[in-house]
């Protein structure tokens, strides 16, 4: 039986997410700007609302502006480290490992019937797994687009952005993700963007920016059957079905 564990840090949810954090909890725009004060944070455009009105007739949302929109626009294997190719590398995975997956299910993508059928398998197998696998080194390029009916706004926004990436946040964001913003590679257009489309002239900035991080992918491979494991809930195993031994484990598919 095959279980795949795919680590892949997310820099676009990530950097989503501490953003909004920093404007609400840490900034406190709300208390700058009361009447503005609710800056609309995610990987949705505005205009894709406007979009979906003119095509399917479905209303578009209140409360759009102010926002900003980051994105992944694109990534590719990192072109600074072509030298280093894939690292085909082997690990144990332990118990640590596993409450690791637990605790940080963004960073990786695994079914929680795989979750609890590698701790029944650790659980028989003296608490130690094997599992081959790759790592690559991946460069995102990232986008982020500010809109708001509001000139003095959206320079705020655009300015807050710009620190955030530069400043102590982004030790943060490498600690706690493994996500590397190249701050050499942040650089915008504060302003001379405008829209109408929405009946109103709408104000807007751009920034742009590159982040590093590491993909990787395990393959943990043993002759124990998924229909052998009593696999319960998340947390709850039990394997008095499992009747194979250490040595069953294999490091590499045949």
């Amino acid at each position: 039986m095959k279980h795949v564990i795919n680590i892949s840090p997310n820099p676009e949810r990530t950097i989503i997410e501490e953003f909004q954090k920093h404007l609400q909890e840490e900034i406190r725009f709300e208390d700058l700007y009361p009447e503005f004060g609710n800056v609309r944070v995610s990987e949705t455009h505005p205009f894709a609302y406007l979009m979906d009105q003119e095509i399917n007739n479905v209303p578009v949302p209140v409360g759009l502006f102010p926002s900003i929109t980051i994105v992944n626009d694109t990534d590719n294997k990192n072109a600074a480290l072509m030298m280093q190719k894939q690292v085909h590398t082997e690990i144990e995975i332990t118990s640590t490992a596993l409450d690791d997956i637990k605790a940080h299910r963004n960073l990786y993508i695994i079914s929680d019937k795989d979750v609890v059928a590698i701790e029944a398998l650790l659980e028989r197998f003296n608490g130690k797994l094997f599992a081959s696998g790759v790592e690559s080194f991946i460069r995102g390029s990232m986008v982020a687009e500010i809109w708001s009916e509001n000139y003095e706004v959206k320079g705020a926004i655009y300015d807050i952005f710009r620190n955030f990436l530069i400043g102590i946040k982004k030790f943060t964001i490498q600690e706690n993700y493994g996500i590397i913003v190249l701050e050499d590679s942040i650089r915008g257009e504060k302003s001379g963007n405008y829209n109408f489309d929405f009946g109103h002239i709408l104000y807007g900035g751009i920034a742009r920016f590159d982040t590093d991080f590491t993909i990787k992918q395990y393959f943990i491979v043993t002759d124990v059957n998924l229909a052998d494991l009593e696999v319960k809930e998340v947390g709850q195993v039990a394997v008095s079905k499992v009747h194979h031994t250490y040595e069953e484990v294999h490091n590499n598919e045949e």
